[in-house]
């Protein structure tokens, strides 16, 4: 039987990867594929493999002048449970020049595609929708009109775990074979197999910690900077209407200035702290998942209200994008006098491992934390918010007394190897990156195959799904 799916290209080798997917997909099964472009230089892609104009949609000419009809945006807002100006914010606030844009034309963008979606949906019918990460606005958009008419969304999630990825559905951050899988190890336990290994998987990154992102294979960093300049020049004479935001250029620069200026401090001996690692902004970390305390700042001066004297707040700079952040930015934050800002050069293991209790919005340094037995606080929507251990601020006013509760407390060990074991069983290895985020690695051939192999036995257990897994969703869910 053929299937119909929808395939979500764009940028950092978007095109390119799901092409190989479906390519892959299409030699067990006949597939009728429709891709979905997000800039020009992915219609060509996409032509010049030999697929036709009527299999691509165009998901970025939007007329001027659209004219939206708020009669029709105010259905989609009730009908998708959407809300526009949440979703424009996930976008507007990546460049500068998008605040000037005025709210009629804002509105207009948001009619043209959810009709673009809503027609794509009645003529080409998908059975299922494969993309990577939701970033902006359209996207956000597809995940939800296409779930309101159950055609099933499979997102490809790279894992904490280095090459390990899963699915997720929708918008939460929350897999459902983690929440099913989680529910199983506690009411039916586990083998011995899987508790030595989840055993032993504690005590490597204990001994040993190191985070998930890929280190640059030999010979390939000057290759892919070379890349990346030529990338960038193509780009700049033919698409002067999609160009990139090179302010990025500058950070070295601004870091070093900020690296002299006595910015920053380092952790006093023997001082008894609450960590907060500062969040790379802007990303759908916490644009998406972590919407209501997308200010950083403001999170920070009430985190300083809620600390007992008996500690300080170490707010960790993060290492890649301080750049990117003005200086009135962190002069905000060192005007609070319980707080240290803590340099960026400064090892995040070490400042987990003495800490008395961690505090992120949706970080991995919560995930690292956990594998210490450290206590967490989180205010976003994160994975490990399923590990009973994890405490989720539901109402800022508790913050005092979920600090106060948590200081000081270890993990249990045995719920955490509990937690590890169902991760494990809800995973699987393969490399799930975007190809401009991993060198490419994820479009070889034999790691192309693995994640299709996993593509296809989750579309047949997605169909399978009985009525007592839908329960045990259900009732976790609430």
């Amino acid at each position: 039987m053929q299937k119909r799916i929808l395939f979500l290209a764009g940028s950092s080798g978007r095109d390119t990867w799901m092409w190989k997917i479906y390519e892959e997909m299409n030699k067990r099964e006949t597939i009728i594929p429709c891709f979905i472009a997000t800039r020009e230089k992915n219609v060509e892609f996409f032509i010049s493999k030999g697929i036709k104009k009527d299999q691509i949609l165009d998901f970025f000419s939007i007329p001027k002048n659209n004219v939206p009809d708020l009669k029709f945006l105010e259905e989609c807002e009730k009908k998708y449970k959407f809300n526009i100006w949440d979703a424009w914010y996930v976008t507007s606030v990546r460049r500068k020049g998008r605040s000037k844009i005025k709210p009629k034309t804002i509105l207009g963008y948001f009619d043209f595609f959810f009709k673009k979606t809503e027609k794509m949906i009645q003529e080409f019918k998908p059975d299922y929708y494969i993309c990577y990460g939701p970033a902006g606005y359209h996207s956000m958009i597809l995940h939800e009109v296409l779930r309101q008419n159950k055609i099933p969304v499979i997102e490809l999630v790279p894992f904490v775990i280095s090459n390990r990825f899963t699915f997720s559905e929708d918008l939460t951050n929350i897999w459902p074979s983690l929440l099913i899988s989680y529910d199983q190890v506690k009411k039916q336990g586990f083998s011995e197999k899987e508790k030595k290994n989840a055993e032993q998987f504690i005590i490597n990154f204990q001994n040993k910690p190191k985070d998930p992102y890929l280190k640059a294979p030999s010979g390939k960093l000057i290759s892919e900077k070379v890349k990346k300049m030529f990338s960038y020049a193509y780009q700049l004479i033919k698409y002067r209407n999609e160009l990139p935001d090179f302010k990025f250029i500058f950070w070295p620069l601004i870091q070093r200035v900020y690296d002299q200026m006595g910015l920053f401090e380092k952790p006093k001996k023997g001082e008894k702290y609450v960590f907060f690692p500062l969040h790379f902004q802007p990303e759908a970390t916490t644009l998406i998942y972590g919407k209501w305390y997308v200010d950083q700042t403001s999170l920070i001066e009430n985190l300083s209200k809620s600390i007992p004297i008996s500690h300080m707040l170490y707010v960790k700079v993060h290492p890649s994008g301080y750049g990117n952040k003005s200086l009135n930015f962190y002069k905000r934050i060192k005007k609070l006098p319980n707080v240290r800002l803590i340099s960026p050069h400064e090892n995040t293991f070490k400042l987990i491992k003495n800490c008395s209790l961690l505090t992120t919005i949706t970080g991995t340094a919560g995930w690292e934390a956990t594998l210490f037995q450290k206590p967490v606080v989180t205010f976003g929507n994160i994975f490990y918010n399923v590990f009973e251990e994890t405490v989720k601020i539901q109402n800022i006013e508790e913050l005092p007394e979920k600090i106060r509760s948590g200081l000081e407390k270890k993990v249990n060990y045995n719920k955490l190897v509990e937690f590890i074991v169902a991760l494990f069983r809800c995973t699987h290895e393969g490399l799930a990156w975007l190809p401009g985020d991993c060198y490419d690695l994820s479009l070889e051939e034999k790691n192309n195959e693995i994640l299709v192999n996993q593509i296809h036995h989750y579309m047949k257990k997605h169909t399978l799904i009985n009525k007592e897994n839908q329960m045990i969703l259900k009732e976790i869910k609430t």
